[in-house]
């Protein structure tokens, strides 16, 4: 619904305000919180749109960073390519593609000894968010999320030692 989407379009800004202070992934937040009312059906209460914005907003957080976002700059890339010749990744910037390829294989080993929340903290961590923004995503406190972070940093630091 467009008049919704438009009506609470300065709301959604605040919503996304409280989910994470860099302000481009804020206005992602708020786009995508638009887009999901667009989608909405007609007739709801106030509440329940920006309810459905706020999931739409932490939905994307779970999905990735979008295309048109900071994270997406002119920067030179360079494809890698496996054995078979697959893509299998870009390097960007600095990195070789060796660097790369090592980072890949790395995170891959990682990932299976990790839980489904130690994954989640790794990768909101990846895209740059902080401590406080991860909190708000898992609803808990900054303390509690640093605590949470302290252990997934033992963890990944007693598992390198046996994949180096």
């Amino acid at each position: 619904m467009k008049d919704e989407a438009l009506k609470y379009y300065g709301e959604m800004g605040k919503i996304a305000g409280t989910i994470t202070g860099d302000p481009v992934l804020r206005d992602d937040l708020r786009q995508e919180g638009a887009i999901s009312l667009l989608e909405a059906e007609a007739g709801q209460e106030r509440s329940w749109y920006l309810q459905r914005s706020k999931r739409a907003m932490l939905n994307y957080l779970n999905r990735g960073v979008s295309v048109d976002s900071k994270r997406r700059e002119d920067i030179e890339m360079t494809a890698m390519h496996n054995k078979e010749g697959e893509e299998i990744g870009i390097a960007h910037n600095s990195e070789t593609a060796r660097e790369r390829m090592i980072y890949l294989e790395l995170k891959e080993k990682i990932e299976k000894l990790l839980t489904r929340e130690e994954l989640r903290i790794v990768e909101l961590k990846e895209r740059g968010l902080n401590n406080t923004d991860i909190a708000r995503v898992f609803n808990i406190t900054k303390q509690s999320m640093g605590e949470r972070i302290k252990r997934l940093q033992k963890t990944l630091t007693f598992a390198l030692q046996f994949l180096l």
